[in-house]
């Protein structure tokens, strides 16, 4: 099992390597040297999260019916093709075009992978074997910016769309390896109706729900420190480097500690580390806006950072515990659907509040919602024993 469990964190390694190559930073600077205005940029990076809202749940459905191997396959396939046409874009469509198609891979990707792990995983070691699956993503969506920003610097857009195209291939090499899983025929009606059935047990269990509201609520305030604690920090005379080491720190946080923190609730249980994660967020979105040295914003991110692993690895594993088996690929894929409204919702609804408000009333108004949802977490949501 050990060896499995070490392939799928070496395919999600490349996938996600592959993904952010031709992501961040590349992407919106490809855009603005198409000659696309702002608007449209910001179009052109949203359009594979909106890919995200509307397939993950299908995706993950179809899995539980088609087989994990096939979809990872297909999800595979997109990585290793859809960076090369970036090449043949010359406009807003149709780099938004590419954009939906490549986020393809990633819905598929997304709650497939976790899925898969979910399989072949024990329940009593759940929480600790997704969350370093997750941190093995993390990283390659670490080492992708990075490496990205450098191919760019030192030799254009023609290296990171084609070491993207590379690092797909490899994912897709792995994924061809896996023995063929596919628990049902291919007939539609059937399908259809297995799926429906998935979706009416996710939809209707109150916890699976909430636990993804949780999630998406957590992903919104990760968005918002994303898009606007750059420009606080800049405001109040911080260096680029400083801001850039802030943002190490902090996913750096997140990405080591999760698989400790998922063991954590494999021990303690979930419900008490994703309140602490909701509040401990809470309490440092408050106190961004009134620090002004880069020693106390530094220890901040590093708070910050753990909040958000203490909360992530405990309502991925929750979600698991709350479905049958069956139903893994469309509970998570719900979960998935649920968390990319929350991640592109946060930046946009940030962005007006902050504007009108100002930094300290608006990153209140988030802190709040955190607390607030942690209280709501507490009410709510009754885990079901393993």
């Amino acid at each position: 099992m050990s060896l499995l469990f070490s392939r799928i964190c070496l395919q999600g390694f490349f996938f996600w390597l592959a993904y952010d190559l031709s992501r961040f930073p590349v992407i919106p600077l490809y855009a603005q040297k198409l000659g696309l205005p702002p608007e449209a940029i910001g179009f052109v990076v949203a359009a594979s999260t909106m890919t995200g809202i509307f397939g993950k749940m299908l995706s993950g459905a179809l899995s539980d019916s088609l087989g994990r191997k096939v979809m990872m396959v297909v999800a595979c396939f997109v990585a290793t093709v859809l960076p090369t046409l970036y090449f043949f874009a010359d406009s807003a469509t149709s780099l938004i075009v590419i954009r939906v198609f490549h986020g393809l891979g990633t819905a598929i990707m997304g709650p497939v992978g976790r899925a898969f792990v979910a399989d072949i995983v024990p329940a009593n070691r759940r929480g600790n074997w997704l969350s370093t699956y997750t941190a093995s993503t993390n990283l390659g969506t670490m080492a992708g910016r990075s490496l990205g920003g450098f191919l760019l610097f030192w030799g254009g857009f023609f290296y990171p769309f084609i070491a993207s195209a590379v690092a797909g291939l490899v994912a897709l090499g792995l994924a061809l390896q896996w023995s063929s899983d596919q628990r049902h025929g291919f007939e539609w009606r059937p399908l259809i109706q297995r799926m429906g059935k998935g979706f009416r047990e996710v939809g209707s269990n109150l916890s699976i729900l909430m636990t993804s509201l949780i999630e998406a609520i957590q992903y919104l305030a990760v968005g918002v420190v994303d898009a606007f604690l750059p420009l606080y920090a800049k405001g109040v005379g911080l260096l680029e480097w400083q801001i850039g080491l802030l943002f190490g720190v902090q996913m750096g946080t997140t990405l080591l500690l999760k698989p400790l923190m998922g063991y954590l609730s494999d021990q303690f249980g979930r419900k008490p580390q994703i309140i602490l994660g909701l509040i401990m967020g809470g309490l440092v979105l408050w106190r961004i806006p009134w620090e002004t040295s880069f020693t106390f914003l530094c220890l901040l991110v590093i708070i910050f950072g753990i909040s958000v692993a203490l909360t992530t690895s405990a309502t991925t594993a929750l979600i698991t515990d709350l479905c049958e088996r069956e139903h893994y690929g469309a509970a998570h894929g719900v979960f998935g659907t649920i968390l990319d409204i929350g991640h592109a919702t946060g930046p946009i609804s940030a962005g007006f509040l902050i504007a009108s408000l100002g930094y300290r009333p608006g990153f209140a108004i988030y802190s709040a919602i955190l607390i607030l949802a942690s209280l709501l977490f507490l009410v709510l949501v009754k885990p079901r024993q393993s």
